[in-house]
């Protein structure tokens, strides 16, 4: 088992150029595979706390040349209708965990959103502020290997 810890936030480079019939790459991630891509989603908020995805919907998307066009708006690979033969989701449980199997060798991206609460205090008042973050790895996987990754921001 090869352990991979590669985390970022939302930001990418790529050309707006590129058109989805012109990513030759993308065809060779349709089918079975014998990899698998599992780890955890979090996010460490200021002081120390750990905030888990869990519950959240996490997407795996091949990570070519046509995908990095999305840059800061990993939402819109969801609406894109030609990437949806390509977006697999699974639901991290209670600790944020997730796993993808089944998958063709290549470089993917894995990414969701973690919401949570935090109490505001305010004229005397308490309330909750809703709060969101999208967090992603990009994760490279080798015929029949499993990668183990931490999907956080830094």
């Amino acid at each position: 088992m090869l352990i991979v810890f590669v985390s970022g936030c939302a930001s990418f480079s790529g050309s707006w150029s590129v058109k989805p019939q012109d990513d030759t790459a993308l065809p060779n991630y349709l089918g079975k595979g014998s990899s698998a891509i599992q780890g955890q989603a979090y996010a460490r908020l200021w002081g120390g706390t750990i905030v888990y995805a869990a519950g959240s919907t996490v997407l795996l998307v091949p990570y070519t040349q046509y995908i990095r066009k999305y840059k800061d708006r990993l939402v819109d690979v969801t609406k894109d209708p030609f990437l949806s033969q390509y977006i697999q989701k699974t639901q991290a449980d209670a600790g944020g965990r997730f796993r993808f199997s089944g998958l063709r060798d290549g470089k993917y991206l894995v990414f969701t959103d973690i919401a949570w609460n935090q109490p505001y205090y305010a004229n005397g008042f308490t309330s909750l502020e809703r709060h969101h973050l999208t967090v992603y790895s990009i994760v490279e996987t080798a015929v029949g290997q499993t990668v183990t990754v931490a999907v956080s921001e830094h």
